[in-house]
Parts: structure tokens; C-alpha cells; sequence
């Protein structure tokens, strides 16, 4: 029997479950027929009484009959069939092809004079017992597939056995394979995707009927003579294979692989498929969209030229981004959704993602309008359409004139001017180049705006393709989009430094005109023609609050959002009501005076959004309130939120939108520590923004820095370090090497530098971001602090204690400034400072800052913030030192509960305050819960990012594991380890290194326990 099989069925989680009670032995001796004829019988006798023990024996039978003993080249097959042989009442006519399932025969049926395909199973035919087992199950499944009957999936006409041979006779189709039909000729996506609609809907129906393809590809897709789409194979993995065992090892990611324990194609499976885990119809969602992907874009999202490599490739799902000359932006959002990693990620059903691409632009030429009875798009008269068709270019031209003069005093000479003099009195190291970025993009925007807005005059005046519904729908969109740009070049025109700094990153977030052609997406949007001029005026208001939100300017953001929201209120108009009342809840959020309050203002709005029909405005506010929430650290309503925003972006299907909630999310998993999550959730935002193309360049840049923070948080600095310098040259050359945001991912180059133990390099780049951003900000300017506490801690670990002590009172003053000496932010500042006055011996001024510190916290952010958590494990350090031992473990049990509780039980963070309760634990001489604590603390930490805390809380084990005589030996081995890891690690933890000598110091007979391989350096 194949070892794979042999573990596949072993254990608890395989596929008999745990509920299964033969053992091994008896079971391949039955499926092999091996044993006495006794032991045979008595185990079908078991088996007949025991579903557990009965799908055990059906997995390993699976396997056998494909492949037969271990050590065999291959299965052995039955003779092949010849032209008039017969199968049942089917006559053979030509061997078709040839697969690891079996063998395909074109046959006659003379009963019902057709011809058929005839698929047979290949099996092993001595595996009698096996066979007995297997057979009924096969032919149940078999028979429940002939049920499913659509035009687009290819019809199960009989099932039948003979012997050892399942036969399957199914509709022949004349035609070719969709892999065949994309090789004929150069395909546009639009022909492509109405033939995976097609296959989309024969999916769909099986999933309806409670039936997974489990193989989608294009090789099991038929494009018949009669242009005809149809999906083959329904369910014939199940049918001949192990589907829940797990994977086999194969070098070949093509490869059909039906060995009892990997089942389908794999360049096409789902993560959950290619890990060997329960697949559903959602796996075929991600085969569809594999399938798509290549059908359009010419190579598969994957890439990989291995099993292993393309497995870690979708694991990671690290697709490579849809070049959008191939791809429009709209479809790469749909279809990287259906590539979540996360099966719930993923479009809800096959239905939702064929409505999805069914509701898009593509489906919405201007003959179509034609046809779109809700807005009435046939209002033209036949007669009236005639004159249109007559009209020469030039009367068109004199239609539809005027829209360059909407741009008078929006983008027009002057304003450029005035905006251009107010960059260059502001003097900032950055404004040169974000001049140059914001010029450009407006004065392509402004062009784009005027051809949209003469497009859709034409084409009911001149050409007569839409109805005047269509076009105020269309215009009332477009006039939006002038708001947007009129309240921005409004700041221009008067920008101080804020206003230059947020400029490029504003220029790039205006909405594009070109998405007001879809009308269609407009009327699912649920705005309204404004109709009335207060409609205008208020959303021209929402428009200028937004912009001031973008420029950092939030009270005043908050105050025209406000007012905005009160007018339309007392003039009952919903929708503006709802978007002005998202905006002043964003304000308040950003402004980080209320939390709760901001949280309210956005709940309010959104349902209020939701009771109008305002899916915009939705979409917009459970995406903020996902930040939010996250940021008051209420994890489950966070994700609560995330939901909701993910449909209603689904409904917006706004790609930008799919993108920012994709970036957001990954922010909350990391917050959680969930960091595979987060890196997944940051890799789909930056496909999402790269599909989007040179627009949203900066946010692809951001999408970058955030993977490059997840890979740091996953233990994978070296690799960070990659994202996040590809981050930092793509903002360069999109804002300038001076502008701060490049400062930001410098940043995070530098953590990364530390985290590797390269803490020298670490402390120069972090002393340039600063030096960058005091020349753009000033000294003191509060977003210097990160950076000057940044050099603080590394001169820490360094034990330059001295600097980073003045570092540390410089952050906290720049604190006790802006935000006041009572506000919790602060908290962790003081807790920073009181670290290092304890390295430098002020034990007293530690403690008291420490006290200082929880009762901000507690009174700002309540008993159970992580934040807090920090402070109480450095209160409890104190107390341990003062001797205070059940005091400090109490503190430290404090700070564990409120991790766990907000971070959960994997957490890296959970992980060091476990150690810290272990610590205080031997000091008490609870030395068997010390090592439970330690050994905990050691399985949490070693999934980490940080070497450090796995060092200390190794060195932590070996000193309570010496207080065992039986476990010296150990111990010595360990802090020997841990000693030459610090001698060849560059810029090491002296703290550490000293502690590791130390105990050397104290235990000079270890040194006599200690291996060869970890001896003492000489």
C-alpha cells in the first residue's frame, strides 16, 4: 500500500476521523486481501456497523486501487479496449484520451442511436475487499452527478460497473477544450469573460445542487461546434480520490495528481485544496478565477515553477499584479477577490461573482443603454434619433461646447499661477516636488473631465445612444468630480506647508471622471441628479470638507461637514445628509479627541446611508469605522465592521474602495497579531492599487511599506527589507526625495536593520529620517517623535543609556506640549524615560513615572487596554526588584489577562508577559510553574519577529531548569548556546551578553556539563 495512503488514513484528522477504531494493520491487510479469511470477514462485519472505520477503508481503498503496492512504477491498468469492443450495451469506437483517472472512449449507445463518451476508471483489479467497499460509493456519487442537469455542464447520460470498472457515459461534445479555444487567436477580455460567464453558470447550478467540481480548469471546459459552453468533470475528483487527504510531494504544478492524496491540478487549487484540508464550493471560486486570470492576462496569478513554490506563493497569496493594459481595474478587483487566501474573503458564491462581472462597465455600451428600461433610456424618439445621425461634426462641436469654461477659476491659467506662487512661499524642502507631482496630475485630470463631459453630451444630443435620464445621471457624477477638484485647487491657490505636504497624496485620491460612464454602477450607487440647487450647494460643501480632512486642517474639516449634515438634515435631503455626516465622523476620528464619540457620528451615518440607498456613503463609512474601532482596540466590532464595509464595497464595486478596505483590514489583523492575515490582506491592497495603474501609485507604495511591516512582524526582516525599498523608491519618484512620506518608509527600513541585529546601521537611518524631518517640520514638531524614539530605544538596547534618556525627555516634552501632561499617549513615553533611569540607577523616578503612567492609561483608555498591559509589566519589574514579588505577579498576570484578551492566547506580546509571569513565579519558588510559563512563553515567542525576547526567555528556562540536578546538564547546553549566538551576533543586546557571562560567573561548574559542539570559544 502507498506510504502516502498509509498516513494519510492514520491518526486523528484523517480522513477516517477520530472516531475511527481499526487499526492501521488490519485495515491495509483488508483493503490488500491480505490475512486469514476470519480476520477479513470479521472486519466487514465491523465496518458495516461503523461509519468511521467504513470511510477509513474507503480512503485507503481509493489509493490502492490507483496505485497498488509501494514501489510499483505505476498502476496497473486493465488491457486497453478496441474498436468494437463493448462496455455494457456500449460500443467502443475510438480511444479519445488517456488521464490518471482512466481512459476516455468515444462509444455508440445503440439503444438511443448516439454516440457518447465513455470515461473508465483504471484500478488496481486484484484489490477485491477494496474494491467490494469502494464500488457502491463510487457508483452512488457517480449516479448523483447524472442528476445535475444545465445547458453549460456536460450531461451524465448512464453509470455503470463491470468487474472492477466503474464506467461514466456522458455527452459527447464535438468541439474543443477552452484551453484549445484561447490558442486559436488573440482573445479580448470581453470574449473571454462571456465564455467563463457561461462556465460560471454551470458552476453555479452544481454548487446549487450540492456538488463541487473540485478540478475546474480550462482543459475541463468544452467550447462545443455549437458555440455552446460547457464544464466536464463535475465531481470526478470526488468521484476517483482522496480528496481530504493530505498533499503528495510533485515537482510538476500541472500535474493531475489522483494518488489517495492530492486531487486536482494544482497551478489551479485553492490554499485549503493544496493543504489537503475540507474544499467547498468557494474552492472552485478561486480554481474559476485562476482560470480567468490566465485567460486574460496570458500567465496564471501564481507563479511558482515547483509544487512547493507555487504552494507558498497561494499560501501567501502573493499574486503577481494584473497588468492593466490587459486587465481593466475592475475586473482585476473582482477577480483577486475570488483569490483570497481566506475562503470567507472571497465573493459570498459563484452567483454574487458572476453578478459582479455581469454588473461592471464592460457590460455597458451604449447600445445597452439603449435598453435599460429603469431609467427609461429609450425616451428618444425614432424620428428625433434619425436627425441625430445626421448631425456633421461640426454641429456636434457646437452641441455640446462649454465644458472648458467650468473650468474657469477651477484649473485654468491664473489658478495654476497662484498655486504655483504659494508652493514656492512655503519654502519646504518637499514643495518643489510636490509642485511638479500636482501639476501634472490636475492638468491630465482637467483634460479628462473635459472630454467625459463632452462625451456624454454627445451622446444623447449628437448621437442619440442614451436618454436624457442617462445623461443628468452621468453629468450630476461629473459634477461631483468638478466639486472635488474646485474644493482642492481652492487650498492650492493658499496652501501653507500642511497643504503642500498632502497636496500629491490629494491630487491622486480625486475620483477619476472616466467612472461616471457607467451608469449602471451609478444607479446601484443610490445618488440621485441632484436636481435641486441646495443638493448642489451641499454636496459642493461635503466636497470642500473632505479636501480640508485631506489637507490635515480637521476642526475646520469637522465644522463644513457638520454644517453640511445639519442643512441637509432640516431640508430632508437623505443622501447628502449621509455623506456630509461619514465626513464629520472621519474628522472627529483623525482630530483622536473622542474616539467613541467619532465611532457614534460614523455608525449613525452609516445606517442612515443604508436606509437611503447610499451605498457610496456606506461603503465609506464602514471602511472608517473599521480604523476606528481598531484604534479604541473593540477587535470584534472592528470586524464586524469589516464585513459590512466588504459588501458594500462589493455593491459600490469600486476597485480603489475594494483596495483601501483590503489595507485596512491588514492594519487590524496586525494589530491582532494575526500577521499572516495581515500580509495576505496588504498583498491583495497592493494588487488592488497597481490594477488601478499610475493614479494610485503612492498608495501602491503604501500597500508595499505595509507588507514590508507584516514580513518584520512574521520574523522575516530580511525580506522586509525588500517591499520596503521598492516602497521608498516609488515614492521617491512620485513626491521627491525629501518629502516626508519617504521618510515614513525609511523608518520602517530602519526597525528592520535592528531587527536583524545590524543595530548601528539602524541608529544612522533613523538619525536621517529624523534630520528629514526636522527640515520639513521643524525641531520639536510633534512628528519628529517616532523617530526620536526610535533612536532612543536602539541606544537602549545598545546601553547608551545617556542619550537615549535626553531622547526620551525631548519626546515627552514634544508631548506635554501638543497633547497635555494628563493625556494617555503619553503613557508609553513615560514608560520609555522610566527605563532608562533604571539602567542608569534612579530606581525612585522610575517607579514614579511608571505609576504615572497606568493611572493615565487607566483613566484614559480603560482596565483593559494593551497599552496598559506595557505599563503594568514595568510597574511589576519594580515591585519585582523591590522584593515585592506577589504584588509584581500580580501585575504581571494583569497584563497577561488584558493580552490575551485583546490580542489572543498566540500572540507574540502574550508570549513575553508569559515570561515575565514565569520570572516572578521562580523567584517565588514556584519552580514547576515557572517552567510551564517558560516553555509556554518559549512556543509563542519562536513564531515571532524578535530574536531578542526568544534569547531571554530561553536564558530564562536554563536558570530555573538548574535548580533541578537532573536538568543541569540542559541548562548548561542552553546558556552555552545562548553565549555563542551573542558572540557572533553583530551589535548584540549587552544586557543580554552580560547576563549569559554572569551566570557563568555564578555556576563555574557548567562549564564541565557543556557539549562539544556548544564549548566555550577559546
Amino acid at each position: 500500500m502507498p506510504a502516502s495512503a498509509r498516513h494519510a488514513g492514520a491518526g486523528p484528522g484523517g480522513p477516517g476521523g477520530a472516531g475511527a477504531c481499526l487499526d492501521e494493520t488490519a485495515l491495509a491487510q483488508f483493503v490488500e486481501g491480505a490475512g486469514s479469511e476470519g480476520s477479513r470477514a470479521a472486519v466487514e462485519r465491523h465496518i458495516d456497523a461503523c461509519p468511521d472505520c467504513f470511510e477509513l477503508v474507503t480512503r485507503y481503498a481509493q489509493a490502492y486501487l490507483s496505485h497498488g503496492e509501494e514501489g510499483e512504477a505505476e498502476a496497473v491498468a486493465a488491457a486497453p479496449l478496441l474498436r468494437g469492443d463493448s462496455v455494457g450495451r456500449y460500443v467502443v469506437l475510438d480511444c479519445v484520451g488517456m488521464g490518471s483517472m482512466g481512459t476516455v472512449y468515444s462509444a455508440f449507445d445503440p439503444e438511443l442511436d448516439r454516440r457518447v463518451a465513455l470515461k473508465l476508471l483504471r484500478v488496481r483489479p486484484q484489490a477485491d475487499a477494496g474494491w467490494r467497499v469502494l464500488q457502491p460509493r463510487l457508483l452512488r456519487e457517480a449516479r448523483a452527478l447524472a442528476q445535475l442537469s444545465h445547458p453549460n455542464v456536460v450531461t451524465i447520460h448512464d453509470v455503470g460497473a463491470l468487474t472492477q470498472r466503474v464506467f461514466i457515459a456522458t455527452e459527447l461534445v464535438e468541439g474543443c477544450t477552452l484551453r484549445a479555444w484561447l490558442g486559436q487567436q488573440p482573445r479580448g477580455w470581453r470574449e473571454v469573460i462571456e465564455v467563463f460567464l457561461a462556465a460560471g453558470e454551470g458552476l453555479a447550478a452544481a454548487h446549487a445542487a450540492g456538488i463541487v467540481h473540485r478540478d475546474f480548469k480550462p482543459d475541463n471546459v468544452l467550447v462545443g461546434a455549437d458555440g455552446r459552453v460547457r464544464v466536464a468533470d463535475f465531481g470526478m475528483a470526488r468521484v476517483f480520490s482522496a480528496a481530504d487527504a493530505p498533499p503528495v510531494a510533485t515537482d510538476d504544478p500541472d500535474a493531475l495528481a489522483v494518488t489517495g492524496a492530492l486531487v486536482g491540478t494544482p497551478a489551479y487549487m485553492a490554499p485549503e485544496q493544496l493543504e489537503g484540508r475540507p474544499v467547498d464550493a468557494r474552492s472552485d471560486q478561486f480554481s474559476y478565477c485562476v482560470a480567468l486570470y490566465e485567460a486574460v492576462c496570458g500567465v496564471r496569478p501564481f507563479a511558482g515553477g515547483t509544487l512547493t513554490e507555487l504552494a507558498e506563493q497561494v499560501r501567501r497569496g502573493q499574486l503577481r499584479p494584473p497588468p492593466p493594459e490587459r486587465m481593466p481595474a475592475w475586473l482585476a478587483a473582482i477577480v483577486i477577490r475570488g483569490l483570497a487566501v481566506q475562503p470567507a474573503q472571497r465573493h459570498a458564491d459563484m452567483r454574487a461573482l458572476l453578478d459582479a462581472l455581469r454588473a461592471t462597465p464592460r457590460r455597458l455600451s451604449r447600445r445597452r443603454w439603449l435598453m435599460a428600461g429603469a431609467l427609461v433610456l429609450v425616451a428618444t424618439a425614432v424620428g428625433g434619433y434619425a436627425v441625430a445621425q445626421q448631425l456633421a461634426p461640426a454641429a456636434e462641436s457646437r452641441l455640446c461646447r462649454g465644458a472648458q469654461d467650468k473650468l474657469q477659476g477651477v484649473w485654468d491659467g491664473p489658478t495654476r499661477a497662484a498655486a504655483q506662487a504659494a508652493f514656492e512661499a512655503v519654502r519646504a524642502p518637499y514643495a518643489a516636488g510636490a509642485w511638479a507631482v500636482v501639476r501634472a496630475r490636475l492638468n491630465a485630470y482637467a483634460a479628462a473631465w473635459t472630454t467625459a463631459h463632452t462625451d456624454n453630451c454627445l451622446a444623447t444630443r449628437a448621437r442619440g445612444e442614451q436618454s436624457e435620464a442617462a445623461m443628468d445621471l452621468r453629468g450630476a457624477c461629473l459634477d461631483r468630480r468638478l466639486d472635488g477638484l474646485r474644493a482642492l485647487t481652492g487650498l492650492l491657490v493658499s496652501a501653507d506647508a500642511e497643504v503642500v505636504l498632502a497636496a500629491p497624496a490629494m491630487a491622486q485620491a480625486l475620483g477619476g471622471p472616466e467612472t461616471c460612464g457607467d451608469v449602471a454602477a451609478l444607479q446601484a450607487r443610490g445618488r440621485p441628479d441632484p436636481g435641486r440647487p441646495e443638493t448642489a450647494a451641499l454636496q459642493a460643501e461635503v466636497a470642500t470638507a473632505r479636501a480640508l480632512r485631506q489637507a490635515g486642517k480637521l476642526a475646520q474639516a469637522r465644522s463644513h461637514a457638520e454644517a453640511a449634515h445639519a442643512r441637509a438634515e432640516e431640508l430632508g435631503l437623505t443622501w447628502p445628509a449621509a455623506e456630509a455626516q461619514v465626513e464629520s465622523g472621519r474628522a472627529q476620528a483623525e482630530l483622536r479627541e473622542d474616539l467613541a464619540a467619532a465611532e457614534q457620528t460614523l455608525v449613525d451615518a452609516v445606517w442612515a446611508a443604508e436606509a437611503s440607498g447610499d451605498v457610496e456613503a456606506a461603503a465609506d463609512g464602514w471602511t472608517e469605522l473599521v480604523e476606528v474601532r481598531r484604534a479604541r482596540a473593540a477587535y470584534p466590532a472592528a470586524e464586524e465592521a469589516a464585513r459590512r464595509a466588504d459588501a458594500a464595497v462589493h455593491r459600490v464595486a469600486d476597485p480603489a474602495r475594494a483596495a483601501l478596505l483590503a489595507a485596512r483590514v491588514g492594519q487590524l489583523h496586525s494589530t491582532r497579531g494575526q500577521f499572516e492575515a495581515a500580509l495576505a490582506s496588504h498583498r491583495a491592497a497592493l494588487a488592488g492599487f497597481a490594477a488601478l495603474g499610475p493614479s494610485h501609485v503612492a498608495d501602491a507604495a503604501r500597500a508595499q511599506n505595509d507588507i514590508g511591516v507584516a514580513l518584520q512582524n512574521l520574523g522575516q526582516p530580511e525580506a522586509a527589507l525588500v517591499p520596503l525599498g521598492e516602497a521608498a523608491a516609488a515614492l521617491e519618484r512620485a513626491f521627491g526625495a525629501d518629502h516626508p512620506d519617504v521618510a515614513a518608509v525609511r523608518n520602517n527600513t530602519a526597525s528592520a536593520l535592528s531587527r536583524l541585529g545590524r543595530r548601528t546601521e539602524a541608529v544612522a537611518m533613523f538619525r536621517q529620517v529624523l534630520a528629514a524631518r526636522e527640515r520639513a517640520f521643524g525641531r520639536g514638531h510633534p512628528r519628529t517623535l517616532t523617530a526620536l524614539q526610535n533612536i532612543a530605544a536602539v541606544q537602549g538596547e545598545l546601553g547608551v543609556y545617556g542619550e537615549a534618556h535626553d531622547l526620551h525627555r525631548q519626546a515627552l516634552a514634544i508631548q506635554e506640549r501638543t497633547l497635555g501632561p494628563d493625556h494617555p499617549d503619553i503613557g508609553v513615553t513615560l514608560g520609555n524615560l522610566a527605563l532608562t533611569l533604571r539602567e542608569l540607577g534612579a530606581r525612585t523616578q522610575t517607579r514614579a513615572l511608571l505609576e504615572r503612567a497606568v493611572r493615565l492609561q487607566e483613566r484614559g483608555f480603560g482596565p483593559d487596554h494593551p497599552a496598559l498591559a506595557t505599563s503594568l509589566i514595568s510597574l511589576a519589574g519594580e515591585q519585582k526588584h523591590a522584593g515585592e514579588l506577589e504584588a509584581a505577579l500580580a501585575g504581571y498576570e494583569r497584563a497577561l489577562a488584558i493580552r490575551v484578551k485583546r490580542l489572543g492566547p498566540d500572540h507574540e506580546l502574550v508570549g513575553r508577559a508569559m515570561k515575565r509571569v514565569g520570572d516572578c513565579q521562580a523567584r517565588l519558588g514556584r519552580t514547576d510553574e515557572a517552567i510551564a510559563s517558560f516553555e509556554r512563553a518559549l512556543t509563542i515567542v519562536a513564531r515571532g519577529s524578535d530574536p531578542f525576547g526568544l534569547l531571554e526567555a530561553r536564558m530564562s528556562l536554563a536558570g530555573v531548569l538548574w535548580s533541578r540536578p537532573s536538568e543541569r546538564a540542559r541548562a548548561a547546553q542552553t546558556m552555552a548556546e545562548l553565549r555563542e549566538q551573542l558572540r557572533t551576533m553583530k551589535d548584540p543586546s549587552p544586557q543580554a551578553r552580560a547576563g549569559v557571562e554572569a551566570w557563568f560567573a555564578a555556576h563555574p561548574e557548567a562549564e564541565a556539563l557543556i557539549g562539544p559542539a556548544a564549548a566555550a570559544p577559546g
